[in-house]
Parts: structure tokens; sequence; C-alpha cells
């Protein structure tokens, strides 16, 4: 990897860190991250996301949940579909996952 490429991932790592990343990089920031282990670790990443859905719980009920739907659907849609850096994600929360809602899009559900 060139020096240039690295000083870049960790500038936009900072980003990241630092809540300073604009939004197309926070919709991407996942996949980033997956990228960057593969890189780190040679291995494709596992995605573990517990309660998925607590914050559009919480954008519901403090109105902004119109703002926060299209964000998680972009950050979701972009950690995996289409993520070559991706072994498998295992996804919980309440709220029944349904392939109209922030899921649509998305191959080989399965729900339990």
């Amino acid at each position: 990897m060139s020096k240039i490429k690295i000083k870049a991932d960790k500038e936009k790592f900072v980003r990241l860190r630092d809540m300073e990343a604009t939004d197309v990089q926070m919709d991407n920031s996942l996949h980033f991250l997956c990228s960057a282990l593969e890189e780190v670790t040679g291995k494709k990443a596992i995605i573990l996301m517990d309660e998925y859905d607590a914050p559009l719980q919480s954008a519901y009920f403090n109105g902004y949940y119109g703002q926060m739907l299209p964000r998680i659907r972009s950050m979701l849609h972009s950690a995996l579909k289409g993520n070559d850096f991706l072994d498998f994600a295992v996804i919980t929360g309440c709220l029944r996952v349904s392939r109209e809602s922030i899921f649509t899009g998305l191959n080989n559900l399965v729900i339990m």
C-alpha cells in the first residue's frame, strides 16, 4: 500500500473518530472500516450489530425520524450490500426486519 493511501485512510479514520466526517463518509463508514480491517488482517470482517433499531426508535420518539431513516438505510446498504470486505453480518433488534424497510435491496436475508 502506498504512503499516500495510508495517510488518506488515517485522515479519514480520524475524521470519523472525531465526528468530523462528511455525511457521505459517515454513510460509508462501516464499509471503510471493513476494508481497513481486511487490509490489516488479511481476513474479511464480521459485523455484529445489536439493537440496530434503537437509533430509529429514539429518532421516532424525539421527532427526527425523517432525518434518521435515510442515514441508517444508507449506512446499512453500504455496509451490507456488495461489500467485498465483509464475510457476514448478524443484526439484532426488537423491530421486525422487513424487506420493505431500511433493508430494501438486500439479498440473502435470513430472518429468525
